[in-house]
């Protein structure tokens, strides 16, 4: 192609230009001279200025800037319109039906559910005051929490941490960093150092075990007064995992917070009791002693408390919703509709879930125990037991129509099927005691399992013992047990090995119970074992006692 060709068509092209953009002035013009006023904006008639005075290269390019903006504006008023059909589609498909409820419920009663903490005022005004004093103020200092699992140690730490945090009103003159690690997740206690660093300093690339130390000894413990006064706070969940045959790692956490200039805060959860007196008596003597204080088990009228709780929670919500409703298919209210929710929302909410029987016998059952995340997997399951009845009735109802229910019939109120639509929860067919009872049994589990539940610690570590040896395919005689049982005790150093007379008197006991069965021979030491219960009974029998586990494992 000669240049001679490609001047001439490159002028063609801007003719073409030219002449576009001339018919869209002229066809400007002609509707402005035709209107009696202008109806274009001022941007538009800026553009049609420059349309006339600019070359056709920037003419075009004027054009082109117009045209992505116009697309640009289409788009976003595209995007709006979906977001609201959207939004209507939710509104619409979101009908009140048992199914929601129920869902509702099942999630209100799970674990990973936090609604807000019901109970423990003392514990929750001790946790409260130290965290003012220690981690708001100007001092450090370390806390040990004891309790039974499902006592709400974990639950109310978390929440305090945020209320504290969270609160405006609360005026902290420095930053607080905190970091909850649960030490069963550990591999060995020394990663917790690690761990730390990770969460304090994660820019950090120290490897090496005396490094991290001096690392996190730089940041907990600065040797010069810098102008960053953050504080940091540690939450160790089930720190009874850190022991190890010296306490070096539980030495040196608990050592820091009471250092001149120090900026760490610790709080420590476990089960164990004593275990600062028993582990770390060197903390006394070195004035490092942490804070104590202890949970005791639920009782039975705070779990009811508790369950009544959440239940109110969730007619709330349904109450909500039903509002919405409301305020959705009449935009105008009148005066006696206002009149009837306001008086719906101050009415004590008393029509639950679950029958005030059933909660009763679940607090009854569960008390023993003073486990609370018990008593709520309990519930939960006790609904899911009652969603599966009413969804297998839907199913019979489908396969074969049945007459409508008479108005007299005491039934006749409650949602037929699974997917009916509803206006209020009294229409839900309710959890009772027969749900309560299945759930229960499922949860106790086999007569073998509460057996060995009531079991004293002790004979516990003796049953996993005796486990652990019939596995190995040991001889399974009395002096074996003895000297296994020991080992046990000074290796996990949770509890002290009993004396021989004692250890007799516990084997006896299981005798007793029917747990196990004893053989005849002339001396004590030689008589053979064998257990009546299965391992996974075991497992589940002593799945609250971490130490226990670690035995079996």
């Amino acid at each position: 192609m000669t240049a001679t060709t490609q001047v001439l068509r490159k002028s063609a092209r801007i003719a073409k230009r030219q002449q576009e953009i001339n018919e869209i002035v002229i066809n400007e013009n002609i509707k402005r001279e035709n209107s009696n006023k202008i109806e274009s904006t001022p941007k538009k008639r800026k553009v049609l200025v420059e349309l006339n005075n600019n070359t056709p290269k920037k003419a075009e390019k004027t054009l082109l800037g117009v045209f992505r903006q116009s697309k640009r504006n289409s788009n976003l008023k595209e995007n709006i319109k979906q977001t609201k059909l959207d939004k209507e589609n939710v509104k619409k498909e979101r009908v009140l039906t048992p199914a929601l409820i129920y869902q509702e419920a099942k999630y209100l009663f799970s674990r990973s559910s936090t609604p807000r903490f019901i109970g423990r005022e003392k514990e929750k005004e001790f946790i409260t005051n130290f965290w003012k004093t220690y981690i708001c103020g100007d001092q450090t200092s370390s806390l040990y929490i004891s309790g039974c699992p499902g006592t709400g140690k974990s639950a109310l730490v978390s929440e305090i941490s945020r209320n504290m945090i969270n609160q405006e009103h609360i005026k902290i003159p420095h930053k607080i960093y905190v970091t909850n690690i649960n030490c069963m997740a550990l591999k060995n206690p020394k990663m917790i150092y690690k761990k730390l660093l990770e969460e304090f300093s994660p820019r950090n690339q120290a490897s090496d075990e005396s490094e991290i130390i001096n690392a996190l000894d730089n940041i907990f413990v600065p040797n010069k007064i810098r102008k960053d006064t953050s504080k940091y706070v540690c939450i160790l969940d089930e720190i009874d995992y850190l022991i190890t045959r010296d306490q070096e790692v539980l030495y040196k956490l608990f050592e820091w917070p009471v250092k001149t200039n120090s900026r760490l805060s610790i709080i420590g959860i476990a089960n164990a009791l004593n275990m600062t007196d028993r582990f770390l008596p060197r903390l006394r003597a070195k004035n490092c002693e942490p804070q104590y204080i202890n949970f005791n088990p639920y009782e039975m009228n705070e779990m009811m408390n508790i369950i009544k709780d959440r239940l109110e929670i969730l007619n709330k919500k349904v109450l909500n919703e039903k509002n919405d409703e409301n305020s959705e298919n009449n935009n105008i209210l009148s005066n006696e509709n206002i009149k009837t929710i306001k008086s719906e929302n101050t009415k004590p909410l008393q029509n639950y879930l679950i029958q005030a029987s059933a909660i009763e016998l679940c607090a009854r059952k569960i008390a023993g125990t003073g486990d609370l995340r018990k008593a709520l997997d309990v519930c939960k399951q006790a609904i899911e037991l009652a969603e599966a009845d009413l969804r297998n009735k839907t199913i019979l109802l489908k396969r074969k129509p049945v007459q409508p229910v008479k108005e007299k019939s005491i039934f006749a109120k409650k949602a037929s099927t699974y997917d009916t639509p509803i206006t209020s929860i009294k229409e839900v067919p309710q959890v009772t005691i027969m749900h309560i009872l299945k759930a229960t049994s499922n949860a106790f589990g086999s007569a073998s399992i509460q057996k060995l539940r009531s079991l004293n610690v002790q004979q516990k570590v003796i049953v996993c013992v005796m486990n652990n040896i019939l596995n190995k395919k040991e001889e399974n005689v009395i002096g074996k047990l003895n000297a296994e049982y020991i080992n046990s005790c000074r290796k996990y150093r949770m509890i002290s090995p009993v004396s021989k007379s004692e250890f007799n008197d516990l084997v006896s006991m299981l005798e007793s119970c029917g747990i196990i069965t004893l053989g005849k021979a002339k001396d004590e030491r030689n008589r053979k074992f064998t257990l009546h219960v299965q391992e996974n009974e075991i497992k589940k029998a002593v799945s609250d006692l971490p130490f226990l586990t670690q035995i079996l494992n």
